[in-house]
């Protein structure tokens, strides 16, 4: 199983950041990965088989509290 760190953008990004890849490169917007705090906040390392498992993993239904509480 491989460990995969989980980021979320800022609110500051956001409105960029959902425009993809190709208008952030276009736009010079793209993320520095050396300082990927200014743009992203650090949420948590996930031990997961495949990227789809960490998005499933990642779904409230899978992590949130209130969730474990009804089942």
């Amino acid at each position: 199983m491989a460990v995969y760190s989980v980021y979320y953008m800022r609110a500051s990004f956001f409105s960029d950041g959902i425009r993809g890849y190709d208008w952030l490169k276009q736009n010079n917007r793209v993320p520095d990965i050396a300082d990927l705090s200014a743009s992203h906040v650090y949420l948590m390392d996930i031990e997961a088989d495949t990227m789809e498992d960490v998005y499933f993993k990642m779904q409230g239904e899978s992590w949130s509290p209130l969730a474990r509480l009804a089942s």
